[in-house]
């Protein structure tokens, strides 16, 4: 289930995934990542922008993971920002145009 999902992401040592929500938690709880899109499919646009706009451009590989070039390591205080700034964006967004 969602539980399990989420433990094997906050235990493990290195995700390795073909997954938004994979992708995102991983980034969330810091773990070492590296996401891919499943061959002969067009719909990964929402990984690749995810890790961009975080400056993880390194951390998306559309080649299936044949490139060797090492890894950066990511600045999770910066990453932690820019994410606390585009939640608090998407939260004043829809505080405004909520029909409630």
């Amino acid at each position: 289930g969602t539980m399990e999902f989420i433990a094997c992401i906050i235990i493990g040592a290195f995700v390795f995934s073909n997954s938004f929500h994979a992708t995102a938690f991983s980034v969330l709880f810091h773990n070492p990542l590296l996401t891919y899109p499943l061959r002969g499919r067009t719909n990964h646009s929402r990984m690749r922008d995810f890790l961009n706009g975080l400056g993880m451009t390194d951390r998306f590989d559309p080649q299936q993971i044949q490139d060797t070039t090492p890894l950066s390591t990511p600045d999770w205080k910066r990453i932690d920002d820019l994410l606390s700034g585009k939640i608090d964006t998407s939260k004043s967004f829809l505080s405004h145009n909520t029909n409630s």
